[in-house]
């Protein structure tokens, strides 16, 4: 089901960005699309996914793998912490640090209704 999204994205707690936009909820995992990114995220198991045209970031509660599709190579990247929730059914909170981080990120999603569609 298609749903309002508000997105928040902090870098050390300093918001970088703050957005609306639409996603789709469909066997436990939220999808939706930036610029230049598509995300999905296994809302149950988590898992959370950035792809772009150049690479791919999965980062699980144990590991963290960039792929860059030019070069068709992977890498592990360590996770120095990962904390994840999902509350209610309407909001998911993710904050990770990579070890080549200087900064944790975090993202706050809260879902809002679900959206008529068209």
């Amino acid at each position: 089901m298609n749903h309002n999204l508000n997105i928040k994205i902090y870098e050390n707690n300093i918001l970088l960005s703050a957005t609306d936009t639409n996603c789709l909820i469909e066997d436990n995992f939220l999808s939706y699309n930036t610029d230049s990114d598509n995300i999905r995220i296994n809302l149950k198991d988590f898992s959370f996914t950035k792809e772009n045209v150049e690479s791919i970031l999965k980062i699980t509660k144990d590991k963290c793998t960039l792929t860059l599709k030019e070069i068709k190579q992977s890498l592990d990247i360590p996770l120095d912490y990962i904390n994840y929730t999902f509350e209610n059914n309407k909001n998911v909170y993710l904050e990770y640090k990579l070890i080549s981080q200087d900064f944790p990120l975090k993202i706050i999603l809260e879902i809002g209704d679900e959206k008529d569609e068209i």
